[in-house]
């Protein structure tokens, strides 16, 4: 699993500083839709600034009814929230989802807004189970995220939408509603009050330009560009559009949409070289994510600059071979997460990118592969099993057993790193939270995703499987052990795949980065997010030796 599985101390703390801080205080082919493209992503970073020092960071991108943000607090400690709002026609929000990163400590979160309330669900690893709160809301409410520019960009847009010099909203802030007064003031400028008055300066329509608290000296500035954080060894990004090749990359970029059979909508980014066409068709290699929604680039809220799918298609990208990578349900521009997704949800959104991948004219339908990272290598299995055109798989950090040993290995690696539990507590405190959560599951407590992965055996499909496989694997993961990359590797040979390749990686962690200790808590603190060469080269190697180049 991508996200680190940590026994939460301070799950309830770390989400709610988040979002309820005191307001300003601190699988048949599948078509790509026929419509004319949609705008392109409306991206904007600011600052928040208390007298000289700067308080937080924010990427705000609004795209395909979204607004998606990344705020990096950092100050009085530092702390990240991702987080997505799916937007209604009228300028409301159905749903926020949110990953708040306090202390290398992670927690999701989701806010359902209904007519009449607001239901609020908090998991992470370590909690036995979900954490669920409804709280009455009256029509109209809106999220509210502490210091996030992107929030008051929704609540002044809706303001407008609504009509007049003045309206009232309510703000959802964690458990408690604040109803926020907004003044307009010409066309130009707005007030908020929020226990103290913000003064914005927005467009026409609403749009969030930036701010002042003359109470607290505390502004919102916007900035001409990202601000410098970016990883060396990743790619750059474009200005602009996010996802666009970089400049003299000798391959192209194109962002697209997909539908599921079940009316979901994927959206992705294509990199295919440059040559590839109708007459010379390109192979694609689709990647999987982890556990968790993420975006298309496998980015991971409080660790700054790792973006392992974005090198990978660099990667493979100028060794000839295209990259068709996704949004998850629930992340980036894509649908929201329902509630009811399993692994199986997910492979059926494998297989219409797969399909729908082989009714393009410059992709060539027979040299179609896929690579899956952590639970995304349990996936691709699930997809490669039941289809004989796929030409290659690769696994990265992918268990063999059910999510329940897993979890055990998990929970026992945590107990071991507490340095606050006497040792000869550890192994009753293990048996009896194991317990707890095996009852949990048992008893179906847990979510539809976490109950299918509890009781999955990935063997049978694993042997199943007859195209030619690749199996990675840091020998200092701490989430997977590195015997079940050898488990998978026995799997395959034993039901007569004759092209197996396993290679293990000394110092590197699950999400392939040097790491000599492996443990999740320290991923935040490591020198570099960036995948090694030697990482990126093995992939490399082994797709073009069964895939080929294009273009």
């Amino acid at each position: 699993m991508n996200r680190a599985p940590i026994q939460l101390r301070s799950a309830a703390v770390a989400l709610l500083a988040a979002l309820a801080a005191a307001p300003l205080s601190s699988a048949g082919a599948q078509r790509v839709s026929k419509e004319p493209a949609p705008p392109a992503p409306d991206t904007a970073w600011f600052a928040v600034v208390l007298n000289t020092d700067t308080l937080a960071t924010e990427s705000v991108v609004r795209a395909g009814g979204t607004v998606s943000g990344d705020l990096r607090l950092l100050r009085p400690r530092p702390m990240a929230v991702q987080y997505t709002m799916f937007l209604r026609s009228d300028g409301g929000v159905d749903s926020v989802h949110t990953t708040t990163v306090d202390a290398n400590v992670a927690a999701r979160g989701t806010i359902v807004i209904r007519p009449d309330s607001a239901i609020l669900t908090m998991q992470a690893p370590g909690l036995t189970e979900p954490q669920v709160a409804r709280i009455a809301a009256p029509p109209g409410a809106l999220p509210f995220i502490n210091l996030s520019a992107g929030a008051l960009d929704v609540i002044f847009r809706r303001a407008r939408t609504i009509g007049g010099d003045a309206a009232t909203i309510p703000l959802i802030a964690g458990p408690q509603l604040i109803p926020a007064q907004i003044r307009f003031v010409g066309n130009d400028s707005a007030t908020v009050s929020l226990g103290a008055e913000l003064r914005a300066a927005v467009a026409r329509d609403g749009a969030f330009l930036g701010a002042v608290v003359p109470a607290q000296n505390v502004r919102f500035v916007r900035l001409a560009a990202r601000p410098a954080s970016r990883t060396a060894g990743a790619p750059e990004r474009a200005a602009g559009d996010p996802y666009a090749a970089p400049a003299g990359a000798p391959y192209r970029a194109e962002n697209v949409t997909i539908r599921t059979p079940d009316g979901a909508t994927l959206a992705g980014t294509l990199t295919l070289p440059r040559g590839a066409s109708a007459g010379t068709p390109a192979p694609v290699v689709v990647t999987i994510t982890g556990s968790g929604p993420q975006n298309r680039d496998s980015e991971l809220t409080g660790i700054g600059g790792y973006a392992i799918y974005r090198q990978v298609a660099d990667t493979l990208g100028r060794r000839g071979i295209g990259v068709l990578r996704l949004d998850d349900r629930g992340a980036g521009a894509s649908s929201a997460l329902s509630g009811s997704e399993t692994s199986e949800t997910f492979a059926g959104d494998v297989r219409a990118a797969v399909a729908w991948l082989r009714t393009r004219p410059d992709v060539d339908a027979r040299r179609i592969g896929l690579v899956g990272h952590s639970v995304g290598g349990m996936i691709a299995p699930m997809v490669a099993a039941g289809d004989t055109l796929l030409r290659a798989i690769a696994l990265l950090a992918t268990q063999s057993r059910p999510g329940a040993e897993l979890s055990a290995h998990q929970r026992q690696q945590a107990i071991a790193q507490d340095a606050r539990i006497p040792a000869a507590a550890r192994d009753s405190m293990f048996r009896v939270a194991q317990a707890q959560t095996d009852s949990l599951v048992a008893a179906g407590g847990a979510n539809a995703w976490t109950r299918f992965w509890w009781t999955f055996d990935p063997g049978p499909v694993v042997r199943r499987v007859r195209v030619p496989v690749l199996i990675l694997h840091g020998e200092t993961d701490a989430q997977v052990p590195v015997a079940q990359a050898e488990e998978l590797a026995a799997m395959l040979r034993e039901s007569g795949n004759p092209d197996v390749t396993m290679r293990r990686f000394p110092g590197v962690n699950h999400l392939f980065l040097a790491d000599p200790s492996g443990h999740w808590e320290g991923y935040a603190a490591l020198p570099s997010k960036a995948v090694p060469p030697v990482i990126l080269g093995t992939i490399a190697d082994w797709f073009v030796a069964r895939l080929g180049r294009g273009g």
